[in-house]
């Protein structure tokens, strides 16, 4: 009799350490994908001035990008998959950031949206980068994009 008590107890012992080790390999977990993952391009359109980018920051089409002194033009990102289909609402916890140089000035005003103002006339660049909010770090650029205030 105690040799199938003891026998039972090692025996439920056994399967309550082998419940963790299979479900932490479960296959149901789904793992979330980076929305930010299927971008290829990225499209900045500044005062009807449309101009792409691949993932390194070089320019594929459009351009070139022109203000002029004392104007303030908008300027609207969006974020292209491989099928050049526009995935930026998929992208949540993403904003568009920039910086300028003292020439021209960039003032974002929603997620992908900002103005652009020429401050003082000559080339310059502004950076531009996809920053992803919750994880605080930049998924995309930062990276130059020329810019002429005229």
């Amino acid at each position: 009799m105690l040799d199938s008590r003891r026998h039972r107890g090692l025996l439920s012992l056994a399967l309550l350490l082998l419940v963790p080790a299979f479900s932490a390999c479960s296959d149901d977990e789904e793992v979330e994908e980076d929305p930010a993952e299927a971008i290829e391009i990225i499209e900045l359109t500044v005062g009807g001035v449309a101009l792409r980018l691949d993932l390194d920051g070089n320019v594929v089409s459009g351009g070139p990008l022109t203000v002029a002194v004392g104007a303030t033009v908008p300027l609207t990102a969006r974020f292209l998959d491989e099928d050049g289909d526009d995935i930026s609402s998929t992208l949540g916890d993403f904003e568009l950031r920039g910086t300028s140089p003292t020439g021209v000035t960039f003032a974002s005003t929603g997620d992908f949206t900002g103005t652009i103002t020429g401050v003082t006339a000559g080339a310059g660049n502004i950076r531009f980068a996809l920053y992803h909010v919750i994880e605080q770090h930049e998924d995309w650029g930062p990276h130059d994009v020329a810019i002429t205030v005229q």
